[in-house]
């Protein structure tokens, strides 16, 4: 944790938000806004560098299809160049990593401390590299947080949009528009998953703590992926699921070092009924 003294809540501190529009950019910039401070976003063709200033936080919710598949260019990497324009301006930076940094082997109740992935291509490998570069960029500095998220789910429904390619946006596309649910693994499957209000709660708290560092953020334990379906079809009233015989890519972060150093964070309380209300949600989409 970062020993700068915590910002109060009377405070008003400005996050700049790249990627406000989106899933956890928009959750986050409304409970930012919510909680006393300045929401500063910034699109596409807009850049950090003009508008950071010391004090600031920047936060990339944003990145470019290439980065998430092919392999690592620093030239395409968003979070980094905007980072640079951070530390360079004197602000803070908050990134926004995944447990797929993790190798796939060591995904199952990983900590904080155990071994990433340093070769390969695709959103893993290439979030952590750009791990690596921040934390040699902001070393002995206090202004890097990075945020190593499980499987974050919302509302991922667009009325007449194609379904987005997470877990969530490809279950809520299906029950709505063929009234069913399929897995390509089985149903058994455990994963870690948390709302995306509950990361943004967290992200806002830690942003006025002024932490620093690296830490997991997921509920902490595994959910079979038959209980999130069930309660997902239960919320919206009709629906089948169907999956396949293989269990596959079960992961669940250790989320304690957030819990002790931050606060306690359940992100487990209340999954099924949030994924119930989704299904309420969608039944009226």
């Amino acid at each position: 944790m970062s020993n700068a003294s915590p910002l109060p809540r009377s405070q008003t501190a400005r996050v700049i938000i790249v990627g406000a529009s989106g899933l956890i950019g928009g959750a986050v910039a409304r409970e930012a806004v919510a909680c006393g401070l300045q929401v500063i976003p910034v699109g596409r063709g807009e850049r950090v560098e003009d508008v950071v200033t010391a004090g600031d936080v920047v936060l990339t919710c944003a990145m470019e299809p290439a980065y998430k598949t092919g392999p690592y260019d620093p030239t395409i990497d968003m979070e980094r160049r905007n980072a640079e324009a951070a530390l360079g301006a004197g602000a803070r930076v908050v990134m926004l990593s995944t447990r797929k940094v993790y190798r796939a082997d060591a995904q199952w109740g990983a900590t904080e401390a155990a071994a990433t992935l340093s070769d390969g291509y695709g959103y893993g490998p290439n979030k952590s590299r750009t791990e690596t570069w921040l934390l040699n960029a902001a070393a002995n500095t206090n202004r890097a947080l990075i945020v190593r998220l499980s499987n974050v789910f919302g509302f991922e429904f667009i009325p007449g949009a194609p379904p987005r390619p997470s877990f969530f946006g490809q279950m809520l596309y299906r029950l709505k528009m063929q009234g069913e649910i399929l897995f390509d693994m089985s149903p058994d499957t455990r994963r870690d998953f948390i709302a995306v209000e509950t990361v943004a709660t967290a992200l806002v708290d830690a942003i006025f703590k002024d932490v620093s560092g690296v830490y997991n953020l997921g509920a902490g334990a595994a959910t079979a992926c038959n209980d999130i379906a069930c309660a997902l079809i239960n919320g919206y009233g009709d629906g089948r699921l169907f999956g396949a015989d293989a269990v596959r890519d079960e992961f669940f972060l250790d989320c304690r070092k957030w819990n002790s150093e931050i606060g306690p964070l359940d992100g487990r309380s209340g999954l099924l009924s949030d994924v119930t209300t989704l299904g309420e949600r969608l039944r009226h989409a």
